[in-house]
């Protein structure tokens, strides 16, 4: 029934080529465009959006807090009512750091002896020299000195956002820690150095992990930035606290702290903040290494510092600043080379560069045109596969545009570059089984077409099933990859025309040589490619891992701002403690219901910051929380104090919250029935009370307890802004974990908050029912967003490799095992190698990842499919390559010569996907031909073998037929013939040569006349006697 439908269609396409070409043209090209015209797409410039995480088990919690967080930040009154809800502005009190800066007294001395606020926080660059011998050199000293003057107007630009004047660079530390300190560096002479390297080598990089000890003892209050919490009697209340408090803090404790006996250590020549400062943050771990980095402080914080305390500075002062001083570091004469830059723009600076870099895919896609005008040395095909190619373009962005949201991430730009260069494969291979314009009849076109769906169906399919599982991805960038996916090439008539030397080199190499080359040296090409397998195996074993200094990578890794946020971390030791200053806290909330947006819309599941998610509500808890008796609070106040005992919280001692507080005030109340005072009926209510509790008493209580007891953002009840109710308790627990990107690390930590923190409030045993997150959401996204990724990729591999498996089954048959071997293999080296370029398996790369089992299955099914089943092994392995090793050639050239344009790419998304496509389709090729081949050709061999004996062991007539057929199939008597012809042109070639050197013997002149002889020799050769007359001289 299918086979006649199918012929009818093939018959319809060779009957009516115009109406088909006509309906795709409109549908798949003019319709997408009018629609994506009608309703406009826009490109996203957040790099971060799908970066989010649905359904997870910390989604839930994240999101909920996110909304409930910003009621709080104004008060303890939460709206519930959307009607009535108003757009919040998160009202925190944004002190600018110029009181900090005026206090600090360093805005016109490169010069201190106390911590410089904030400093973590300030503009650095980061440059490279060739040696610890060069920190000394007095050239480059004085050249680092005069960056001061040559970025002076830049600078000056700032002069509205800092009062800080000065560049802290290596120079003004050797300036202000010689003996003999100067006005300024540029004043510093061959003596200064000299007296400074002496004390540097002699006396303080002996002792360089003491000053850093005793620095992080007498300066860990040194170093806290404004904007910390602090352990008020108001309950821990956030303040943003002047920093001059702080240093009349230090001078009283500095005395009593440097006399501690590991700063006694320190020799006295190496005491002081600067020196401090100059193993802590400027100079590298390993004052050894070559070639070493140096680290230099601007004047200036960073474009996220400033957006983040509320003061807005423009992005081209830090783009001008960073065009000059890359230009000054590329100067003939300059000493350092620039490699790394921490201004926090590399975000704002993405969409500009992506846009420069997508530039590229048209480079690609115009060599993709160029090969295959020159493979098929048609024009015409040539742009009707570039039209295929651009109609696809269309037709996801129309689908993305209707159905999931009028802005496409900058992420989703790599799909279009996979599209050009995979898409053009069944390009090469459909020109190379349609039959020329002179065989062209709807018999070989259908046959033609039937080669074609089995071969296509199943790759286009093994490219699809792993986007078709991201569907269900809790990663939002996961789920908005699926659109891209690979269309066949519009059918057309068109020439397949080769000059004949070049077919007569293909033949010659690939039909002739290559089968051989294969067949001998079988055990040779399966040997080495096992080898290459294990290592591989091992690589994926030690290497594999998620991102474990740069969690946000948007430029490839020699960009300034990557590099600094790739290796800081392993140079500088205040990186680290900087990263550990993230507030790891928990927030406990009781009476809120988690949010579980049950809206299906496809807008909604694939866009987190749609309009559906904005407009969640919060709801009350009323099933799970109740404060109607005193039962239940008390309840809550062992619920905290069980918190409080965990071994990682750090809430200072004598600290209680309000639960605790609430029950020690009742307590203290004197019961006075005489009284008028509203407090007296709040007496005892956890202790010998005569009198009930009521419900409206106990209500009143603890009304009355919130003018009496401070509560504050970190402590403090919820109350339901219409009907000002008590709806909730929150809480934030302090403890001692520290954050760090590593997944390895947060997933341990997460680990111990689940196993202590859930069951103390999951409500069991007479218990209040609340919920945890952590107070800052960005760092359970995170840690929720590596999970997902390693769980999705794996969900995608299994899966998309067992559904390969079965439509390969059913195509190829037996075929199937040696294809499903060979896809293994090239997965894993294909990891393997990516691993040893330096990936590291972030989000990007995960989303690329999933469609290498695609990728890397197209080749070798092309091969099982031209593979006929009723010949020999040889001559099987010999008709594969035939039929099939021109396209797979051309595919792979394609999409080698695709990818290694995006090579050219500054973004980290364009120039991996580069990566990846030169790796996975060389590594492709090399399994489909040097390992496919060779293990079907030494297994099949092996199992006729085997299927001979055991015939021969019945020893009947039946048997010796099989027997016969077995060793000689049809090809094989057809290549035995052509055999023996050959050999029989040679023999008469051989015969005309002896036969022609006898007659020139048996010449005989007789009166001029030369007598032609061996007649017989002539007949041998196929050629009949000519009587010819005979020549007089």
């Amino acid at each position: 029934m299918l086979r006649k439908k199918f012929e009818y269609f093939s018959n319809f396409i060779f009957t009516h080529p115009a109406i088909i070409c006509s309906f795709l043209f409109i549908f798949a090209f003019i319709l997408p465009i009018i629609l994506l015209f009608v309703f406009p797409l826009r490109l996203g410039n957040n790099p971060e959006k799908g970066f989010e995480t649905d359904g997870t088990e910390y989604s839930k919690t994240r999101l909920t807090w996110a909304r409930l967080q910003p009621y709080l930040l104004q008060g303890s009154q939460v709206e519930f009512n959307l009607e009535n809800e108003q757009n919040l502005q998160k009202r925190i009190n944004k002190r600018s750091w110029a009181n900090d800066l005026i206090n600090s007294m360093f805005s016109a001395v490169t010069c201190y002896d106390e911590p410089i606020p904030a400093m973590s926080f300030l503009s650095q660059f980061v440059i490279e020299i060739a040696d610890k011998d060069s920190l000394f050199s007095l050239e480059f000293i004085q050249q680092l000195c005069s960056l001061q003057q040559k970025l002076f107007f830049e600078l000056s630009s700032f002069s509205s956002f800092t009062l800080y004047k000065n560049i802290w660079s290596w120079s003004n530390f050797v300036n202000c820690l010689a003996p003999n300190q100067r006005d300024n560096c540029s004043q510093i002479n061959e003596e200064d150095v000299n007296s400074f390297k002496n004390i540097f080598f002699h006396h303080c990089l002996p002792h360089r992990q003491t000053i850093l000890d005793c620095g992080r003892i007498c300066g860990q209050i040194k170093s806290s930035i404004s904007g910390n919490i602090l352990n008020t009697s108001q309950r821990q209340k956030r303040e943003f606290t002047s920093s001059n408090n702080l240093f009349e803090e230090f001078i009283e404790e500095k005395n009593k702290c440097f006399q501690l006996e590991i700063c006694l250590k320190i020799p006295k020549e190496c005491k002081g903040q600067m020196w401090f400062d100059l193993f802590y943050r400027i100079l590298p771990e390993d004052v050894y290494s070559r070639p070493l980095f140096l680290n230099n402080f601007l004047p200036f914080y960073t474009f996220a510092a400033y957006r983040l305390q509320g003061i807005s500075v423009p992005l081209n002062l830090f783009v001008n600043f960073e065009f000059k001083l890359k230009e000054i570091a590329k100067e003939k004469d300059t000493l350092f080379e620039l490699k790394g830059l921490s201004l926090d723009t590399k975000r704002d600076l993405l969409l500009e560069a992506a846009l420069n870099d997508s530039k590229l895919t048209l480079i690609s896609a115009s060599i993709v045109f160029a090969l295959l005008a020159i493979y098929s040395l048609s024009i015409v095909f040539a742009l009707i596969v570039s039209l295929q190619l651009a109609s696809s373009v269309f037709i996801s962005l129309a689908i993305f545009r209707l159905f999931i949201s009028s802005e496409i991430p900058e992420l989703n730009l790599i799909s279009f570059v996979l599209l050009i260069s995979v898409g053009s494969d069944g390009a090469f291979l459909l020109l190379d089984v349609f039959p020329a314009p002179e065989r062209l009849t709807p018999t070989t076109l259908n046959k033609a077409l039937k080669h074609i769906a089995k071969t296509m169906f199943l790759t286009q399919f093994s490219t699809v099933i792993p986007f078709m599982l991201n569907l269900l991805s809790s990663v939002y960038a996961f789920r908005q990859q699926h659109q891209n996916t690979r269309c066949s090439p519009l059918l057309f008539k068109f020439p397949t025309n080769w000059l004949e030397r070049y077919r007569h080199f293909n033949r010659l190499v690939l039909d002739d040589i290559l089968p051989s080359v294969l067949i001998q040296g079988r055990f040779v090409w399966l040997g080495s490619l096992f080898i290459f397998f294990g290592i591989n195996i091992y690589l994926i074993c030690t290497q594999l891992s998620l991102p474990r200094y740069n969690p946000l990578q948007l430029f490839r890794a020699s960009n300034t701002h990557e590099f600094y946020d790739q290796n800081a971390e392993q140079l500088y030791p205040f990186i680290a403690d900087k990263i550990g200053e993230l507030p790891f806290s928990i927030r406990l909330v009781w009476g809120i219901q988690l949010i579980n947006n049950n809206d299906t819309s496809l807008s909604n599941y694939f866009d987190p910051n749609s309009e559906n998610q904005q407009k969640e509500l919060l709801k009350i808890d009323l099933k799970n929380f109740k404060m109607d008796t005193p039962a239940q609070l008390q309840a809550l106040a062992h619920q905290i104090s069980r918190l409080q005992k965990l071994n990682f919280s750090n809430l200072p001692v004598g600290d209680k919250f309000w639960p605790e507080r609430f029950i020690e005030w009742t307590s203290s109340t004197a019961c006075n029935s005489t009284s008028i005072s509203t407090s007296s009926h709040c007496c005892k209510l956890f202790g010998n009370r005569i009198a009930p509790v009521s419900p409206s008493i106990f209500d009143h209580c603890i009304r009355l307890s919130t003018t009496i007891l401070p509560t504050g953002y970190n402590d403090t009840l919820i109350w339901d802004r219409q009907t000002h109710k008590l709806v909730g308790y929150t809480a934030l627990l302090p403890n001692k974990l520290i954050y760090s990107h590593r997944f390895a690390n947060l997933s341990a930590s997460f680990e111990l908050i689940d196993q202590t923190i859930r069951p103390i409030i999951d409500g069991n045993e007479g218990s209040l029912k609340g919920w945890y997150t952590t107070e800052w959401g960005v760092i359970s996204q995170w840690f929720d967003l590596q999970r997902s990724i390693i769980e999705d990729c794996k969900q995608s591999f299994i899966v998309s490799l067992l559904v390969v498996l079965l439509f390969s089954a059913v195509m190829l048959r037996l075929n199937s095992i040696y294809a499903t071997l060979t896809i293994v293999s090239i997965v894993c080296c294909t990891l393997g190698m990516l691993l040893l370029l330096g990936w590291e398996i972030g989000v990007l790369e995960a989303v690329i990842l999933v469609v290498v089992v695609g990728l890397s299955f197209d080749y070798t099914l092309h091969f099982g499919a031209t593979m006929p089943s009723k010949v020999c092994p040889k001559h099987a392995l010999q008709m594969a390559i035939r039929g099939a090793i021109r396209p797979i050639l051309m595919s792979t050239v394609s999409s080698i010569l695709a990818g290694a344009v995006m090579l050219f790419a500054e973004t980290h998304a364009f120039f991996q996907v580069g990566i990846f496509l030169v790796v996975c389709s060389s590594l492709s090729l090399l399994f489909a031909i040097f390992f496919f081949l060779p293990l079907f050709y030494v297994i099949t061999t092996w199992i006729s073998k085997l299927y001979k004996y055991f015939l021969s062991i019945t020893n009947n007539e039946n048997s010796t037929i099989k027997i016969h057929k077995i060793q000689n199939c049809e090809w094989c008597f057809i290549s035995q013939q052509a055999k023996n012809d050959l050999k029989m042109k040679k023999f008469n070639k051989n015969e005309n040569r002896n036969n022609i050197s006898i007659s020139k013997n048996n010449r005989r002149l007789r009166g001029g006349i030369i007598v032609e002889t061996n007649e017989r020799g002539m007949k041998i050769a196929g050629i009949r006697p000519k009587h010819r007359k005979p020549f007089i001289f």
